[in-house]
């Protein structure tokens, strides 16, 4: 079929990933990079960060991409709050970036590679229920 669409000079539509796939593709991509490497803490330091928020706010439905991270964690809706580790991996996951891309503070790569862990787990902690799978 797809042949046939582009002989006929149609384009495929783009697939378009669940939230929590699209998140976990990312951050695996994040985690390919040399986390010894200072030059890259930076660019995970950011790049998780936007992962995470783009997560949330396809996935709850607030514009985290829009807020600091005081806004994010009040804004957070209950089906998040109600999970302990979930406000606590989001803060810390945020909070850690930020001083890495505001302040440039200088971190491990230990430190770098457990924001990839806690972004992970938000993301596992909060798949999408079936209701909303069917929606999509």
């Amino acid at each position: 079929v797809l042949f046939w669409r582009l002989r006929r000079g149609e384009t495929a539509t783009p697939l378009i990933l669940p939230a929590d796939v699209r998140a976990l593709r990312d951050l695996s991509e994040l985690s390919k990079l040399d986390l010894s490497s200072s030059k890259n803490h930076a660019r995970v330091a950011y790049g998780v960060s936007a992962i995470l928020r783009r997560y949330l706010e396809e996935r709850f439905g607030f514009a985290a991409w829009k807020m600091t991270t005081a806004e994010v964690l009040r804004s957070m809706p209950e089906e998040l709050t109600s999970q302990r580790a979930v406000p606590g991996a989001v803060q810390d996951v945020l909070e850690a970036s930020d001083l890495v891309k505001f302040a440039g503070s200088e971190v491990d790569a230990e430190a770098v590679s457990s924001w990839l862990k806690r972004a992970r787990e938000v993301v596992e902690a909060t798949p999408p229920s079936s209701d909303e799978e069917d929606a999509a």
